[in-house]
């Protein structure tokens, strides 16, 4: 004899939709969001003159004293209430060994007077322009 299958019951295999916690471990660890610039600050204040920052992608470099990069990402760049860094401005900033080297964890400080101005950093070529023929303009009239 066969059973209508309207009259079957769905079947749950054993666990509950609505009490589901996934186990304790799946044999792996969560990852961590990289990078994590919410470190607390450590270490000495130093001084670090800009090298080149973009605030479209979120991030650029700063020449530490002892002559080595570090990361500058926008994050820290915006807690210090700036929105953007010129290339040459000197900081004074804390920092701190990162996932892939040395990266600035604070700002104290950004002198802009250091930086350098676009117009000094690509200076345009002057033009050449050859010299013009006064004669052979006056002789078209």
């Amino acid at each position: 004899m066969r059973k209508d299958r309207e009259s079957r019951r769905p079947q749950r295999r054993g666990f509950d939709d609505d009490n589901y916690s996934p186990p304790a471990n799946f044999g792996y660890a969560p990852r961590e969001s990289s990078p994590r610039f919410e470190a607390a600050p450590t270490g000495p204040s130093v001084s670090a003159t800009v090298k080149w920052y973009n605030p479209e992608k979120g991030f650029g470099f700063v020449q530490l004293p002892t002559g080595g990069d570090a990361f500058l990402h926008v994050s820290v760049v915006e807690r210090s209430g700036n929105s953007t860094v010129p290339p040459g401005a000197t900081l004074e900033v804390r920092t701190a060994p990162g996932q892939k080297g040395m990266q600035i964890t604070e700002i104290l400080s950004v002198d802009s007077s250091t930086a350098v101005h676009e117009k000094s950093r690509h200076p345009r070529p002057e033009r050449s322009y050859p010299p013009s023929d006064q004669a052979a303009v006056e002789e078209v009239r």
